[in-house]
């Protein structure tokens, strides 16, 4: 029961299931069994359900439903375009330092617990599993030569990880022993399960992948699985080696696929999604491939599993019957039972059907639904979420500034409504900017006359998207900084539109001193050419810096 509700519960914080409410093992199965129709005892539903009875006379056709909805398709897959944008920007201003930090799962940081390594042998207790975690080094406190490292090696051994409950896993990462010997694994394969008496190897091509490994101590070797995979075990399974079998590993999380791999657009989700239609609209009994025994509700309990698989959170299509499914809920994994002491008597078979009736009107088409883009999406928004938290402020500006102080953006794409003089032209209203002597400059825009309906504009040269802005004051000798103002777009210079929020032209925040960068973001990104902001306070006088954010940044803030 442990392991069901883990399941389950696994289930419901990847928004599989929204009830919180958790039938036990009876009503579960029951309820897939039956096609909720929950009406019978425990002593007539626990058992095998007898044969089906031989099928009724057909009933007369029904007259035909009214046509659905149309669906929301669109809408999401603009969604997840933008959001795989987003993502493709940030994977430019990850190090790799910042990808393993970010998509550990917890070997090097000790989050995995000693007692949760195992391995086939070790060559004595100094080189347990527990010490093959990456960046591992020898100690003298306790006593570590700072790997794994295997008594015999051989085809067959293996160092596995427990990760306490099913969680999504999209690769490894290796080194080999640190120091004194030579020694390494060059080549492995992973199988994962989420029992240890049950794994399933990581395929490629129809064939058991051999991942390349090490070819010295110390650097590391990242490998992506072909498609994430969801299992509590992870074991590695040397195939060759270099002198003795030696290792060092760290795993990666489930959300990091996006962020290391490009993302495989032939997965196979919709030959999955059709398979899993042929078995909920298949005759009882029908076998389609892995699917068996389609009853009644089992088409629906294949499809929520495919679900997953359709956003990579299944590896295997081999989809369990409902006894081999609750079976290993109900085991906690004591697998020992068999389909006649843990599936009941089969009950006797039933009588022939009578003639079904004639068929009543269809109900009306249900609206269209896009399940897969709405995963996709979640998956999408939830790696975005954990890449955030590597980011320095630094690191996001570099991430999203569209060229003001990298001068990307030119003299001649920025102009004001009126300049103190040459030296505070709005050339020098760059975020970051500083008074020079050759060109002269005192750093800043500085307006002539400062007056309600000055303004700053950046021409971005073609529509973009953008999502917000940086502001600073005057960098050097006087206190001067705009604290409020008003933003516009627009895609020609004579038609500009204010960002509005609540029906009302918005007023942003400014600065309240020289130096210190303010961010301000959009109540939604905007598309345009030409961005104007309109000071409408200032402290000492109208003098500014700034920046202007990219609008895949918006998901970013």
């Amino acid at each position: 029961m442990a392991k069901f509700m883990v399941v389950l519960l696994s289930l419901t914080s990847l928004g599989m299931l929204a009830s919180c409410d958790i039938p036990n093992v009876f009503e579960f199965c029951t309820a897939l069994m039956s096609d909720k129709q929950n009406s019978c005892s425990k002593a007539t539903c626990q058992g095998r359900p007898g044969k089906r009875g031989p099928v009724g006379p057909k009933g007369n056709k029904g007259v035909k439903g009214d046509t659905g909805a149309t669906g929301t398709s669109v809408a999401l897959e603009a969604r997840v375009k933008q959001l795989e944008d987003t993502i493709a920007m940030m994977k430019k201003v990850f190090t790799p330092n910042q990808k393993l930090e970010f998509c550990a799962m917890g070997m090097k940081s000790r989050d995995i617990a000693d007692a949760d390594i195992s391995t086939s042998s070790d060559w004595e207790s100094f080189h347990h599993g527990q010490y093959g975690r990456l960046d591992e080094q020898p100690a003298s406190n306790p006593t570590s030569y700072g790997s794994w490292i295997s008594r015999k090696p051989r085809i067959g051994d293996w160092i596995q990880i427990d990760l306490g409950m099913p969680k999504a896993v999209s690769g490894v990462v290796t080194q080999g022993r640190p120091t004194s010997y030579d020694q390494w694994v060059t080549s492995y394969k992973i199988k994962c399960g989420n029992f240890t008496n049950s794994f399933q190897t990581i395929m490629e091509n129809n064939q058991e992948k051999v991942f390349q490994g090490n070819n010295d101590r110390n650097t590391k070797v990242t490998n992506i699985f072909p498609n994430p995979v969801v299992c509590r075990y992870v074991r590695l399974y040397p195939q060759r080696w270099h002198v003795h079998l030696s290792m060092r590993m760290e795993i990666l999380r489930g959300e990091c696929y996006d962020l290391l791999n490009e993302l495989n657009t032939k997965n196979g989700h919709a030959i999955l999604k059709q398979r899993g239609e042929e078995c909920g609209q298949s005759t009882p009994g029908h076998t389609v491939d892995g699917c068996k025994t389609c009853e009644s509700n089992m088409g629906k309990f294949v499809v929520v599993l495919l679900s997953l698989t359709s956003v990579g959170m299944l590896a295997s299509c081999d989809i369990p019957n409902v006894f081999e499914f609750c079976t290993a809920l109900m085991s906690d994994k004591q697998n020992s039972c068999n389909t006649a002491t843990c599936q009941g008597r089969p009950g006797k078979r039933g009588p022939v059907g009578s003639q079904g009736n004639k068929g009543a009107k269809g109900d009306t088409g249900a609206t269209g639904t896009s399940e897969a883009l709405e995963a996709r999406v979640k998956q999408l928004e939830d790696t975005i979420i954990m890449m955030k938290k590597v980011f320095t402020p630094n690191k996001k500006l570099e991430f999203c500034a569209m060229g003001m102080k990298s001068r990307d953006i030119a003299d001649a794409d920025i102009s004001t409504s009126s300049d103190w003089e040459s030296f505070h032209h709005g050339q020098y209203g760059r975020l970051d900017e500083q008074p020079a002597s050759n060109p002269k400059s005192y750093g800043a825009w500085i307006s002539r006359k400062p007056q309600i309906g000055d303004w700053i504009q950046i021409d971005l040269r073609m529509p973009n998207a953008v999502s917000g802005v940086v502001t600073q004051g005057r960098p050097a000798s006087y206190d001067q900084w705009v604290t409020a103002y008003k933003i516009k777009c627009g895609n020609s210079t004579n038609c500009f539109q204010t960002i509005m929020e609540n029906d009302q032209e918005k007023v942003f925040q400014g600065n309240n001193d020289r130096n210190t960068k303010v961010t301000n973001i959009f109540p939604n990104p905007l598309v345009c050419r030409y961005v104007r902001l309109y000071p409408q306070r200032w402290y000492g006088h109208l003098s500014m810096r700034m920046e202007i954010l990219r609008g895949e940044c918006y998901d970013f803030y």
